[in-house]
């Protein structure tokens, strides 16, 4: 239910910008504060995500899934809508950030929807990246090896050398070739294949 006193405040702070043409910070702030209180748990809309990016630390899924190639070694990489608010029409690695309430399995399952458009057979944390200067605001990835179960049916496979000119920067630079970086050298710690005989990357389980 609105608080019908809240809800005259701020009005009357709307009213009164509209009668001076001056907007003041601290207004701005009551204002936002009583909006976002009339919001509904669940996904923002990329409007209202894009506005709280600009004013909070963000956490990000990044899934890297590698495989041996023809050429070498091959990173699956999507790409964003033409009409994305941020890095429109460039590819990336799978990913999705982290909603209130939600436990990291509720964004895999998420990005085997959307992202892979098939199953995610296991997934293995390898390291954190803070990112201050992401286009949206202040983002820290985590970065995933990921093994998709079975070919994904959306998204492409590139040579981590020869990625498309328009890849994301920070994936680009950072993202792919750390956890190009973690995957050496877990196989060189731990023992494990690189590769499974159907050439995905092996043996990783959920955790």
């Amino acid at each position: 239910m609105v608080d019908k006193a809240e809800l005259k405040m701020t009005i009357d702070i709307l009213n009164g910008w509209r009668s001076s043409g001056v907007v003041d910070r601290g207004g701005v702030k009551r204002v936002a504060a009583f909006c976002l209180g009339l919001v509904e748990p669940g996904p923002l809309g990329t409007e209202l995500f894009d506005a709280i990016a600009r004013h909070s630390v963000t956490l990000a899924v990044e899934a890297v899934c590698l495989r041996r190639g023809q050429r070498g070694i091959e990173v699956l990489l999507t790409q964003r809508p033409l009409d994305d608010t941020a890095y429109p029409g460039e590819w990336h690695c799978p990913g999705s950030v982290l909603r209130p309430g939600e436990e990291f399995e509720d964004v895999f399952e998420r990005l085997a929807d959307r992202e892979f458009r098939g199953l995610v057979s296991s997934w293995r944390f390898v390291g954190e990246m803070n990112n201050p200067e992401e286009a949206r605001g202040h983002f820290v990835s985590r970065i995933y090896l990921v093994v998709p179960e079975g070919e994904p049916k959306k998204g492409e496979w590139f040579t981590v050398d020869d990625l498309p000119k328009n890849t994301v920067d920070h994936h680009r630079d950072s993202i792919i070739p750390y956890g190009g970086r973690r995957l050496r050298r877990l196989v060189a710690t731990q023992g494990a294949k690189l590769f499974s005989s159907s050439e995905r990357l092996a043996p990783f389980h959920k955790k």
